[in-house]
């Protein structure tokens, strides 16, 4: 909900330069999350490799924050996202300046690419001197869609579940 988060421009915490863009929860039961987003045109990207990179600052995260990327098509079907939120890789508790980064295969149908980061629950997090840079193959994708099997698995929850 917007009411639940806070957004804006922070002018004495930053990474780089005189400023940094921030989120931060209102109060100690937000719902949903909250997200700094761009938006451009995949045009100039299609058949390349792109990686976004950005310095994070977080302060008390419950929950998860981090850096992320989706691709669209024409018609909004999503063909590539990440987000970080994976146990992993994602950002929590408190984290000074730190640079993360996600990578993602812009497919020959791509129309739209969207980054920026995102926080779950509270906290506050600064994000600041965000770079999008086509990269070659030897920087690995980090498309949590790439990760999903083929095939059904566990579907007899022999494994538990996750």
């Amino acid at each position: 909900m917007p009411e639940d988060y806070e957004v804006g421009l922070d002018l004495e915490v930053f990474s780089v330069g005189r400023a940094s863009a921030y989120i931060r929860s209102r109060h100690e039961n937000p719902a949903g999350y909250a997200g700094l987003v761009q938006t451009v045109k995949a045009d100039d990207y299609r058949g390349t490799r792109l990686q976004v990179t950005a310095m994070v600052k977080a302060r008390d995260v419950v929950g998860w924050a981090g850096v992320w990327m989706r691709v669209d098509d024409a018609h909004d079907h999503t063909l590539a996202f990440d987000n970080m939120q994976n146990p992993e890789r994602r950002i929590a508790g408190s984290v000074g300046w730190r640079r993360y980064s996600i990578a993602l295969d812009i497919p020959e149908n791509a129309a739209y690419i969207s980054f920026g980061a995102v926080m779950e629950r509270t906290g506050q997090i600064w994000l600041d001197d965000v770079r999008v840079n086509v990269v070659d193959d030897s920087v690995p994708v980090t498309d949590i869609t790439s990760r999903f099997p083929r095939h059904p698995v566990n579907l007899d929850f022999e494994n538990g579940t996750y």
